[in-house]
């Protein structure tokens, strides 16, 4: 079955369409609290840094969009952040995971409710440790001046400085411009919902952001493999010791079997508590080891005792017999 030309170029189209719908919903940006950073804007402004990678940061980089209507825009970083050239600050927008729990997008100032729904201002320090808010309003300046700062390692926020070599210092790197002030949360709502830039240090109303100290991720793959290690060694000893012990007593069993005691010969205990009777053989008869032997009812004659009892007799007759002739 032949296949026409235009039905070719009709599947060409839809598989083009369908790619660029896929393309375009994997590469929405989010806030950290899962709101799409582009909702209500006439178009998509803010876009990924790195669109070819499975998440990435997102920046408003596209100038010629009418919606800048000739503002500056607002480009990527290497770090995943945004430097806003015409106002010289740097900002932590959006990133494409809406859960974001990707590396590649960067938890810098997002404990806040309203930090966590809107576009946050930070400053660098000159350590390479950077603060939430800026420098305009002293609460950048605080941060950095106290050694507050963190450092951002696999997309996590750390207190460790990774740069071993960096000389520490406190004092801001750059001064930031002051931005627009906005009183109530109501206000803030209005800006984000027409896409302006929400700074979230300009919230009078607002608590300052609490920073919260990540170790950086560590590998349990050591700690797993030890048990494991410990588990096979643990189970041999165990095996062993079970094995020796069945061996000892087999062996043991063995050698009594094969070699009983015998009772010394010619000696044997008729009944508890007397004297060994000599002369009695060990194994005759019936008789075997470690069992008492009954002595028959009746008893030999004792001849000699007899003997003894007539010469008293006689003894005694013959002083009588002198004591009257005398």
């Amino acid at each position: 079955m032949m296949i026409s030309p235009q039905v070719h170029c009709q599947a060409s189209i839809l598989i083009c369409f369908v790619l660029y719908a896929i393309t375009n919903v994997s590469a929405n940006c989010y806030w950290p609290n899962g709101t799409d950073r582009n909702a209500g804007l006439p178009a998509n402004l803010y876009t990924p840094c790195n669109p070819n990678a499975s998440a990435s940061m997102c920046c408003s980089q596209d100038r010629s969009s009418p919606y800048l209507n000739g503002k500056s825009g607002v480009d990527c970083r290497s770090d995943g952040l945004c430097a806003d050239a015409g106002n010289d600050a740097i900002y932590r927008i959006a990133c494409t995971d809406p859960t974001w729990q990707s590396p590649e997008c960067i938890k810098l100032c997002v404990n806040g409710t309203i930090e966590a729904g809107s576009d946050v201002q930070v400053t660098q320090c000159s350590d390479g440790s950077y603060c939430c808010g800026s420098t305009a309003n002293g609460i950048a300046s605080a941060c950095c001046n106290g050694g507050q700062g963190v450092w951002i390692v696999n997309g996590e926020e750390t207190s460790v400085n990774p740069n071993a070599s960096a000389a520490p210092s406190n004092a801001p790197s750059s001064t930031t411009t002051s931005s627009p002030s906005i009183s109530d949360p109501a206000a803030l709502a209005s800006a984000q919902s027409s896409g302006q830039t929400a700074v979230s240090e300009a919230v009078s109303s607002a608590p300052q952001p609490t920073t919260q100290t990540l170790s950086p991720p560590k590998s349990d793959k050591d700690d797993h493999l030890a048990a494991k290690v410990g588990g096979v060694v643990g189970g041999v000893i165990g095996l062993a010791l079970i094995f020796g012990a069945c061996w000892f007593f087999l062996a043991r069993k063995r050698r009594q079997t094969a070699h009983p005691t015998p009772m010394p010969e010619g000696v044997y205990s008729p009944e508890l508590g007397k004297s060994p009777i000599h002369g009695a053989p060990t194994y005759a008869g019936d008789i075997k080891r470690n069992e008492l032997v009954e002595l028959p009812e009746s008893q030999p004659e004792l001849h000699e005792a007899r003997t003894y009892y007539e010469l008293d007799q006689r003894t005694e007759n013959s002083q009588r017999y002198a004591h009257r002739n005398g």
